[in-house]
């Protein structure tokens, strides 16, 4: 799924957003406590990945840990 990512294939984002989108609300929750700031990173990192698809490698397992760490950096009021 990476290398369909990376070309802009619409429907390799949409796997992604099905496989990955919970666990980054989830995550996104945890640590900003608010739903709807969670629900803005989840929209949020996923426009930041699809801008920068062209930054994520072939080869490789899962988009989650890439995700996450896009995640973390638009977090509001993330500890640096």
């Amino acid at each position: 799924m990476r290398d369909r990512f990376r070309s802009g294939d619409p429907s390799a984002l949409g796997e992604a957003y099905d496989e990955h989108a919970r666990v980054l609300y989830h995550y996104a929750f945890r640590v900003c406590g608010d739903r709807t700031a969670a629900e803005d990173v989840v929209s949020a990192a996923f426009l930041e990945a699809w801008r920068c698809r062209g930054k994520v490698h072939g080869d490789g397992g899962s988009l989650r840990p890439w995700l996450l760490g896009i995640a973390t950096n638009i977090m509001p009021g993330r500890r640096a």
